[in-house]
């Protein structure tokens, strides 16, 4: 789905999949002209894929200018070392997430059993009192497997804080571009980073990572808008998922 005209140019290039495959939405998002700026960056197994998709488009690496981290999980940073001149915009809360990520990764790396040191370290640590995570042992050792496997991402993220090529979002509400309202919500992890415009055709248009996920999520749909505290809730906009397609609510 494309819009363009007076409003903000904006196209879902990629569809994010869901398990087994979980696979980021990515959104082409030109907020002005010279900012051509991509909302997540599927996973890792996507770059060939989202390299051939822009080249469509025209576009080459060099030419995407801007990259909002909508959250710290691997699935939706795939494609960041596709993007050696783009900024990154993440909240404060990503940021420091994927430092402490970073810095255990380092730590593990030095022990006979990655993924083992990392699951302590994560259980222990990093998200030990996060809300946003169950305690479950399984899931923060598929979480370290997959971390200590994709390290080089993190560590791209990492590399782009200390290039001073990260943006940090810090407040609720942040208006970029003159046309994009960021919001902060922290549903899906700490820190979660929606964003917001009005199209071309005057649709209001929310791009929102895995704070919802897809049409199965309706619950969630309600208790999101409701965060929000939308003032015109009959009116009908748009939303782009973290994985799946783009539908609308009122």
């Amino acid at each position: 789905m494309e819009m363009r005209g007076r409003g903000v140019e904006w196209e879902v290039i990629i569809a994010g999949k869901r398990f087994p495959q979980y696979s980021s939405t990515v959104t082409l998002i030109k907020p002005r002209e010279g900012v051509n700026l991509l909302f997540d960056l599927g996973s890792p197994y996507d770059n060939n894929l989202l390299r051939r998709v822009l080249q469509r488009h025209n576009l080459g690496p060099d030419d995407i200018t801007h990259v909002l981290c909508s959250h710290w999980h691997i699935d939706h940073l795939g494609g960041i070392m596709l993007f050696p001149k783009a900024e990154i915009i993440s909240s404060k809360e990503t940021l420091k997430t994927q430092k402490e990520l970073c810095a255990a990764v380092v730590e593990a790396e030095k022990k006979k059993n990655p993924v083992q040191e990392l699951t302590r370290l994560l259980m222990e640590h990093i998200l030990a009192d996060s809300p946003f995570t169950g305690g479950n042992l399984r899931k923060f050792h598929a979480m370290a497997n997959i971390t200590i496997r994709n390290a080089i991402y993190l560590k791209e993220f990492i590399r782009k804080y200390e290039d001073d090529k990260i943006f940090v979002v810090d407040q609720s509400e942040t208006t970029l571009f003159g046309s994009l309202k960021i919001f902060k919500v922290g549903y899906h992890t700490e820190g979660d980073l929606i964003a917001t415009f009005t199209d071309s055709k005057g649709k209001e248009v929310f791009v929102v990572g895995d704070v919802v996920t897809g049409i199965g999520d309706s619950e969630d749909e309600q208790v999101w808008m409701y965060r929000l505290k939308r003032k015109d809730r009959e009116k009908k906009v748009l939303i782009v998922p973290g994985h799946g397609n783009v539908f609308s609510v009122r």
